[in-house]
């Protein structure tokens, strides 16, 4: 952590993306003790342009599959928001997100939702991220279905990727970028 920047900082969130324009610049103090938690622009967040955070954990299968996500499907789902046509005020269109692959988390065929989810989040995610992060868990399953992933609601910051289920490898490319 390093110490917050005393100087006046543009008020506001110029972008509209949630995050306050003085965290961007000068990162978010979670504790309001001085000292930064969450040091978002090291972590490339731009004022000027719409930035989502997701923190990604994930589960390995008994048979040692991470249904995780790979780095190729990582660029590939950074290059689809990147693309996307939505504006932003220095002039540039598409959403910087910014995905970080984190914890492997104790498997469970059949994730019961949101009971599980919220008890393994309370272990592997930090609370003084809750502000600036999205927190997301890839998964064998949720219940006993076959779907793809699920949301706590829209607008929500937690939610669930699944691709336990679509063949031994935990899904193909295009399923896991789906």
């Amino acid at each position: 952590a390093r110490s917050f920047r005393t100087s006046p900082l543009p008020a506001g969130d110029v972008d509209g993306d949630g995050l306050p324009n003085s965290w961007e610049i000068a990162g978010y103090d979670a504790n309001n003790d001085g000292v930064i938690d969450v040091d978002l622009p090291a972590l490339g967040a731009n004022y000027r342009h719409k930035d989502i955070f997701v923190e990604m954990d994930y589960m390995i299968t008994p048979g040692g599959v991470d249904l995780g996500p790979n780095q190729a499907v990582i660029d590939a789902i950074v290059a689809v928001f990147a693309a996307a046509p939505i504006a932003n005020p220095d002039g540039a269109t598409g959403i910087n997100i910014h995905l970080e692959k984190d914890d492997p988390v104790p498997y469970d065929s059949y994730l019961v939702i949101w009971n599980e989810f919220d008890a393994i989040k309370n272990v592997y995610f930090d609370p003084k991220r809750i502000a600036t992060h999205h927190y997301m868990i890839w998964a064998n399953q949720y219940a006993a279905n076959q779907s793809s992933g699920v949301s706590r609601g829209i607008p929500a910051t937690d939610f669930i990727v699944t691709v336990g289920s679509w063949n031994s490898q935990g899904g193909t490319f295009e399923q896991r970028l789906g």
